[in-house]
């Protein structure tokens, strides 16, 4: 406030000069079905409720420029209630009418403090943007019809109401001039141009009582309430205090949104309670039209330099002075002027951005034209229900109308993409006589990969992309929840409903991972549903089910008696095979016995005879500190990296389950390959082709992560 007072100081006068003649605009829209007398008579009632709720914001709020006022749409939903009750007959005196509004304040903001209760704070970034325009929009067509019935009981008029609305809208700001004045003046110039040629423009202004006798107004209001309580409406009151609410957090969230923004400081909770106790305060005074915070009040603050606490204390103070004087020049004022006004704040409340996206669309239609088309008609929904059935209606309706998009977009397949066994990559590396099996079978086998959030909507189409699976010859089906991210009830019993389906026709099909802290696996359990054939990991899975097309076309798992045996399994010739088994050495291991170690030189080739063997990453103490690398069984190399460089073990090699491995060493391997020997050569040429085969699966595995 300190260092930028001058600027808060102008912005505040000026805001609250600009405003001033509002306060007459908001009272004949909520309140002209009820005449100009007691429309004239009411804006002391909203000016009231102007100046209440200016002075608590300041005191309570978090932001330091978020203005409370009545705002349009309040206006509105307060017009229709008072527009009903002459519908029906009844036409509400001055008392009656500020008693209305004490209860529909007391609502709003008791009403609003049980939502800011409930964590309304928090719903802001929620609204979806259709409803929100649509509420925008159908605001401003609303208050642009409710001037039509003045414009027809005098043609004339329409030009004093076009003169000051075009003013309003088109005079340069930077004049630093507030433009509502030079819109008055200039409605009013036409006015006395098109009277001085005899035309009947409508009639002018009703002076607005002295704010000296409010008081005296507002204890009959209270003395009305209570005396004639079981005569009031009290389920249109109800229902208007509560609609009024509802905008209000609307509004407000809004404004507090755009305020963020535009790097001022706010506090969603704190600023929505602030809102809750003016309208309270509201009420206690028998003022208006319950308050918001409307995001043009704000905004238009800060444009005229505001950004400090002074700037609303100033308008504020501006307000109560000008306010003394106001009505006694209101009869100078044609009701042209005011029609003006309105007009030119309805156009500035439209959001034209609906209309831009349909146009956008129907220009070039691209990839995602239905959702934003569909986007655009929401809006434009919300718009004719506000003006057809009121703004709560166009509030439920849209967001609805936003669901049901949102669920129909989310409602493909929760299938992201299907690929074989090969391009799966368990971390088993078996012999080559396995690993050509598994080339061979690679379709026996596929992944099912489901991401984003199951529900009842995208797993239905699994049950299809099963059965397609199955037509292109997978046996074993591994469903990878990986990338789930929730699941509900409905997807969650439809999915393992599917799954149940399919292994009852023979089809082998297990989920992963299934373990604790994983969101599918926690759903399944909280609802103590039994999932069937699952694993703790996605590898473990894809493993099984190699294990299974192994079994199945008639291959054990491997284990060598001897080390020519396990070199013949190599595909080398059995001359070369007994050669290098003479200057090989074999060696036993235990259970949980390192065959290396990270650090140890890389100086020897080992084949795995019998047993398992793990490849980890070095790290902390042992088994879950460690990451597993590869699961190696029977007939797979290990170390054979050191044929070729000379180096150190990047990682550790442990076996399980006691093993027995073939071992190259390092002074053999040097002289094999100095001597050029038809050993070495084989030993080459092993080791190419299970690198190849290694090379195979990779390339599916990177051709699947590319997809």
């Amino acid at each position: 406030m300190k260092d930028n007072w001058a600027g808060d100081l102008a912005a505040g006068i000026g805001n609250g000069l600009a405003y001033l003649p509002l306060i007459v605009v908001v009272a004949f829209i909520a309140f002209g079905s009820l005449g100009p007398a007691t429309a004239a008579v009411m804006s002391t009632s909203v000016f009231a409720a102007v100046l209440v709720a200016g002075a608590v914001l300041p005191v309570l709020a978090r932001s330091p420029i978020l203005i409370a006022v009545p705002s349009a749409s309040s206006a509105l939903v307060t017009g229709g209630l008072f527009g009903r009750f002459v519908a029906e007959g009844h036409v509400p005196d001055v008392p009656e009418t500020m008693a209305i509004m004490v209860i529909v304040a007391a609502v709003a903001g008791a009403m609003q403090l049980a939502l800011v209760k409930a964590g309304a704070a928090a719903l802001g970034p929620l609204a979806p943007y259709p409803v929100v325009s649509g509420l925008i929009n159908g605001t401003a067509l609303l208050i642009l019809l409710s001037q039509l019935p003045a414009l027809l009981a005098h043609p004339f008029e329409l030009a004093v109401a076009l003169a000051t609305a075009v003013t309003m809208l088109r005079f340069p700001l930077r004049w630093k001039v507030p433009q509502v004045l030079p819109a008055i003046a200039a409605g009013m110039a036409v006015n006395a141009a098109l009277h001085a040629w005899g035309a009947d423009t409508g009639p002018a202004l009703t002076a607005m009582p002295s704010p000296l006798v409010y008081p005296a107004m507002a204890g009959n209001a209270f003395a009305t309430a209570w005396s004639h309580a079981g005569l009031l409406p009290w389920r249109d009151i109800l229902a208007a205090g509560v609609t009024i609410a509802l905008l209000g957090v609307l509004e407000t969230l809004g404004t507090v949104s755009a305020l963020t923004d535009a790097g001022i400081a706010t506090e969603a909770r704190r600023d929505l309670r602030s809102i809750a106790i003016a309208n309270l305060a509201v009420a206690a005074a028998a003022g208006g039209p319950p308050a918001s915070a409307p995001v043009a009040s704000a905004i238009g603050l800060l444009r005229m330099g505001g950004t400090g606490r002074l700037a609303p204390i100033a308008r504020l103070i501006t307000l109560g002075l000008g306010g003394t004087f106001l009505g006694v020049y209101l009869p100078l004022v044609p009701q042209g002027a005011l029609v003006g006004l309105v007009l030119a704040i309805g156009v500035r409340l439209i959001d034209p951005e609906p209309a831009r996206l349909l146009w956008r669309v129907a220009r070039n239609p691209g990839p995602n034209r239905l959702e934003i088309a569909g986007s655009a008609v929401i809006s434009l929904i919300v718009v004719a229900v506000a003006v057809l059935a009121g703004l709560p209606v166009a509030v439920a309706v849209g967001a609805i109308a936003c669901l049901l998009m949102f669920t129909a977009a989310m409602a493909g397949s929760a299938v992201r993409r299907v690929y074989d066994g090969a391009a799966a990559l368990s971390r088993v590396r078996r012999s080559t006589a396995e690993t050509a099996v598994l080339l061979r079978e690679r379709g026996s086998a596929a992944v099912l990969e489901l991401a984003g959030p199951l529900f009842f909507g995208n797993v239905s189409p699994l049950s299809g992309v099963l059965d397609q699976a199955r037509a292109n010859g997978a046996r074993h089906l591994v469903i990878d929840l990986s990338n789930v991210t929730r699941v509900d009830l409905s997807g969650a019993r439809r999915l393992i409903a599917t799954v149940r389906q399919h292994r009852a026709q023979g089809l082998s099909v297990v989920l992963a991972p299934i373990r604790p802290g994983h969101p599918a696996a926690d759903y399944f359990a909280a609802l103590d549903m039994a999932p069937g054939a699952c694993f703790a990991e996605l590898t473990d899975a894809v493993a099984a089910a190699e294990s299974a097309i192994l079994a199945e076309a008639g291959i054990a798992p491997p284990a060598f008696a001897t080390a020519a045996d396990a070199l013949l399994a190599l595909g080398i010739a059995p001359d070369h095979a007994r050669a290098l088994a003479d200057r090989a050495e074999t060696r036993d291991l235990e259970a949980g016995e390192a065959l290396c170690h990270a650090g140890d030189p890389a100086d020897s080739v080992f084949v795995l005879m019998r047993g398992q063997a793990d490849v980890l990453l070095p790290g902390g103490g042992s088994g879950p500190g460690r990451v597993v690398l590869a699961h190696l069984s029977a007939g797979a190399f290990v170390g054979e990296r050191a044929l070729f460089e000379a180096g150190m073990r990047t990682a550790e090699v442990v076996c399980p389950v006691p093993s027995s491995v073939l071992i190259l060493s390092g002074a053999t391997l040097t002289a094999l390959l100095r001597e050029a020997s038809p050993e070495a050569l084989a030993l080459v040429l092993a080791i190419s082709r299970n690198t190849s085969m290694s090379l195979q699966l990779a390339n599916a595995a990177i051709q699947r992560l590319e997809v």
